[in-house]
């Protein structure tokens, strides 16, 4: 008759089975011995543009979302020195506000971070996400008036120019809801029409397309490709002329 061996861990002496993942030891004792001991929670800072709600994420400003925001956290968890051998996982709060109104409100951001150390839920901790609002260079090329996705030529008879800009201006008052905080829009009035500069190339068609509403008439439009240094990509340019 063979007679089954119990096995006991050695720091509490609970009857367990033998796990060498686990050093041997009961899952009890194998949470106290990796628990984390910390005074203060953990904090990280995300960069978020308050314009246009982007986020850094390495040397880019990407658009925010659940998946980045975990992998931005969890990278910057990994290198602490006291986290190095855990698996972390978060969980965000399930709020009916979006990612970046949660990031640009002035109230503290907390979330729960879980360390698992071989399949083993060590312990669950606070951290605290505090953010940080820097424009990022994209929106600070468009506040700065040096890059527009659509330059919008409109010409008129010099005769005619005060019916014109009246029809005008009530288009461009009807614009206005439409417009957000990341956008940039430049009116010059030249001799014979106006100029109008949009940095957004959603805001610059629906512009385009009310004009030719309101006025009757066509637009002639082409692009124009060119390497922004800063940005370090290409960036399409609409230009667009509309003759009354």
């Amino acid at each position: 008759m063979v007679h089954k061996m119990h096995y006991h861990c050695p720091i509490c002496g609970k009857e367990t089975e033998y796990n060498v993942e686990l050093e041997g030891l009961c899952e009890n004792c194998y949470r106290n011995k990796y628990k984390v001991k910390i005074s203060v929670p953990f904090k990280i800072e995300i960069k978020i543009c308050p314009l246009c709600g982007r986020i850094r994420y390495g040397k880019d400003w990407v658009r925010p979302s659940i998946e980045k925001f975990q992998r931005i956290i969890i990278s910057s968890l990994k290198k602490r020195k006291e986290l190095s051998g855990y698996d972390i996982s978060i969980a965000l709060p399930e709020k009916r506000i979006s990612l970046s109104d949660m990031l640009l409100s002035d109230s503290q951001l907390i979330i729960p971070i879980r360390l698992i150390r071989e399949t083993i839920l060590i312990q669950e901790l606070p951290l605290i996400v505090n953010s940080k609002k820097q424009v990022c260079p994209l929106c600070m090329k468009k506040q700065t008036g040096s890059l527009f996705a659509y330059v919008i030529h409109i010409r008129f008879p010099k005769k005619q120019a005060n019916t014109h800009l009246r029809r005008i201006d009530k288009v461009l008052r009807k614009i206005s809801k439409y417009v957000t905080m990341e956008d940039f829009i430049d009116i010059q009035k030249i001799s014979g029409g106006l100029d109008i500069k949009v940095s957004s190339g959603s805001l610059g068609r629906k512009i385009v397309n009310m004009l030719t509403q309101a006025l009757n008439t066509e637009a002639r439009e082409y692009t124009e490709r060119k390497y922004d240094t800063i940005l370090k990509k290409q960036i399409l340019i609409h230009k667009v002329m509309i003759e009354i």
